[in-house]
């Protein structure tokens, strides 16, 4: 997603080169990863961990070990232990583990641990998340997950509606910069449902969508 005119970028922590930032799509046949707490959590790992020079982490790999508990609330919890008790593989180490059919190795591992992250919990106020943002954290926040999610308009924003229905449950998207569009305030989301949603993966949400939405968010609080 390149950045309009029309669009005042106050904060954008994603890497200078964006190709080596590689797409997410949870219909990914190779990944097989259907947790949006899995690609959320990746996506502030390997921005904290890599900054400029991305390393693609498997997301699948990080499912592994939390036993497929990948949605939010306590699923979180399971795929923040993972990082902190068993790290997470690169795609390319995960894929060679399966090929040799030893992908469980990743439970006891120890010479991997290097990619292990510790991450915290915080305030899901809009004013919190933008603090974080300003000291360069990015941040997974879990909304409740409503139909105008999946209606985004031709600019990637995704409007505040009266009516708009729940769908049940809640979705993890992460929040990596803040903008200012037409005088109102924005954050820059990165989700997981593939290029063909929004702008390219990509959506603006307004700080009043994420009050009022907005239910819980983490940061990654140390890297070991």
């Amino acid at each position: 997603m390149d950045w309009g005119s029309q669009e005042r970028v106050v904060i954008d922590l994603r890497p200078a080169a964006l190709d080596s930032w590689p797409a997410r799509d949870q219909a990914d046949p190779e990944i097989r990863a259907n947790s949006c707490v899995a690609f959320a959590t990746t996506a502030l790992h390997e921005l904290k961990r890599f900054v400029n020079s991305i390393q693609d982490l498997s997301e699948a790999s990080l499912i592994l070990v939390t036993a497929n508990k990948g949605a939010t609330g306590i699923k979180l919890r399971h795929a923040i232990l993972a990082l902190e008790n068993s790290g997470q593989l690169s795609r390319v180490e995960y894929r060679q583990l399966v090929q040799s059919g030893s992908a469980s190795v990743l439970l006891t591992s120890t010479d991997l641990s290097w990619k292990r992250a510790r991450m915290a919990r915080i305030e899901a106020s809009p004013q919190n998340i933008l603090r974080q943002l300003q000291q360069g954290n990015p941040v997974l926040l879990g909304l409740e997950l409503m139909s105008s999610l999946f209606f985004a308009d031709q600019r990637g924003i995704v409007h505040l509606e009266d009516g708009d229905l729940p769908r049940g449950g809640y979705h993890a998207v992460g929040v990596i910069g803040q903008a200012v569009v037409g005088g109102g305030d924005y954050f820059l989301i990165r989700n997981s449902w593939g290029i063909g949603w929004a702008r390219g993966g990509y959506a603006l949400l307004s700080t009043a969508y994420v009050q009022k939405y907005g239910k819980l968010a983490v940061v990654v609080d140390e890297l070991l």
